[in-house]
């Protein structure tokens, strides 16, 4: 070991074959969570055992995909008939937000936002309640007071955070679909769509507060476009809602422009299909020719 780095060659080697000037020193963050480090890992491959795919390693890796060649997907992805749209179906144990899901979310949208076939895709739940559960608080304290998992909660918000960032920068818009009661990563997540579905039952509670932590996402973005886009509308409620964490109406969400559409009905996998429909026969309408 070199300082905070590892060579590829044993100074004690005794193969003739093995040249000492064919060597390099490799930084010990490119091996963070493999069990043991091997110096001959070019002849016997790099040991990933044990590591978390769903770190940053892991991540990098491909060890997600392996990972889920064993475990049933917890984001469902369903294209139209000429793949123009896209929808994600959220389905796990009551839609925690688990990283499991969250790392899985950003492999969708990778792929989706990447594809140069979709030109938009949306993301609802498979139960149609709210398009993806709340904090993954108990999973999260059994991996810290059962099994000694200390930085579950810094892995848990890196992930999130990261899941904001990405959804924030997608090059394609994306549907938020949801119907039920939003609240604190709920919210945010929400928020950070290029358009909002909901219907009527929609309700919105922004109760950071109660965290000890402010609203994040796009709220604050979408704040300053209703307050320019509609002159009439009363901002002081929506600080209202922020400071006391009471739910907001979908109608006043409407108003403020925080939901841009409100849908007829809760089944918003239904109105993925119409709008996949109506893409792709638009596309191969105005497009026939080409």
């Amino acid at each position: 070991r070199i300082g905070d780095h590892f060579s590829n060659y044993d100074p004690m080697e005794s193969d003739c074959n093995r040249d000492p000037f064919d060597s390099f020193v490799h930084s010990k963050s490119a091996f963070d969570g493999i069990e043991e480090f091997d110096p001959n890992f070019h002849e016997n491959g790099v040991n990933l055992n044990g590591v978390n795919p769903c770190t940053w390693y892991g991540q990098n890796n491909k060890m997600y995909d392996t990972y889920l060649d064993h475990h049933e997907p917890l984001v469902q992805e369903v294209e139209s008939e000429y793949g123009k749209f896209r929808a994600l179906m959220s389905k796990k144990d009551g839609n925690d937000l688990s990283i499991e899901m969250m790392m899985d979310l950003k492999r969708k949208i990778h792929k989706i936002n990447n594809d140069r076939k979709t030109v938009l895709f949306g993301l609802t739940s498979e139960d149609r309640k709210e398009y993806l559960g709340s904090w993954d608080t108990q999973r999260m304290l059994t991996a810290h007071f059962d099994c000694d998992m200390h930085d579950i909660g810094s892995m848990y918000v890196e992930n999130m955070l990261h899941l904001v960032d990405d959804i924030m920068h997608l090059r394609k818009p994306l549907i938020m679909a949801t119907s039920g009661t939003l609240s604190d990563v709920q919210s945010s997540l929400y928020l950070c769509g290029t358009t909002r579905f909901a219907d009527a039952s929609m309700r919105l509670r922004l109760n950071h507060c109660e965290y000890g932590q402010i609203p994040f996402g796009g709220l604050f973005y979408l704040m300053n476009v209703s307050n320019a886009s509609n002159p009439h509308a009363n901002p002081n409620r929506l600080m209202y809602s922020i400071l006391n964490g009471q739910p907001m109406s979908c109608w006043d969400l409407y108003d403020l422009g925080l939901v841009d559409y409100v849908m007829p009905s809760p089944n918003h996998m239904l109105s993925f299909n119409h709008i996949g429909n109506e893409i792709d026969r638009t596309f191969g309408h105005t497009f026939a020719k080409q």
